[in-house]
């Protein structure tokens, strides 16, 4: 579960492998119709992460294993959540998403940062939860950017 299947072992990089993960199940949930549960998902992955981190940081020590991922996974599913309005077709949305949720999550800017520093395994879901945020407030406002204007 927290190496996302496999994807947090994989040597290099293994964030965006989990981000890899989370794309795919959202390509999965856009095309069976099932967007509605793409939000779902992802505070299940963060909560997943959250509630099983103790046994992460036993396991591979450190403050935020590599090897966990599925806080990756739940982050990039709220990257794209609640972006289907925009006009944007769902492989639109999947890579720029992806784009913006790594920026965030690597560059950790202010927030992301500051959630980071949270305590124990809440640190450790926070700051993708606040990358996954951030990436979906510039989606939204892409969304926004790009609707067609009425007549004046």
């Amino acid at each position: 579960m927290l190496t996302a299947g496999g994807l947090g072992l994989v040597p290099r990089a293994p964030g965006t492998w989990g981000t890899l993960g989370g794309l795919l199940q959202f390509a999965a949930l856009a095309h069976a119709g099932a967007e509605w549960a793409v939000p779902l998902c992802g505070l299940a992955w963060l909560g997943a992460s959250w509630a099983l981190a103790g046994v992460a940081l036993r396991r591979w020590g450190g403050r935020d294993p590599q090897a966990v991922v599925s806080d990756e996974v739940g982050g990039y599913l709220l990257a794209v959540s609640l972006t289907g309005w925009s006009g944007l077709g769902w492989w639109w949305r999947a890579g720029l998403g992806l784009v913006l949720f790594r920026l965030f999550d690597v560059a950790k800017p202010g927030p992301v940062r500051r959630a980071e520093g949270l305590p124990a395994g809440l640190g450790i879901a926070a700051d993708d939860l606040v990358a996954g945020l951030l990436a979906n407030a510039c989606l939204q406002l892409v969304g926004l950017a790009l609707l067609p204007r009425a007549p004046s």
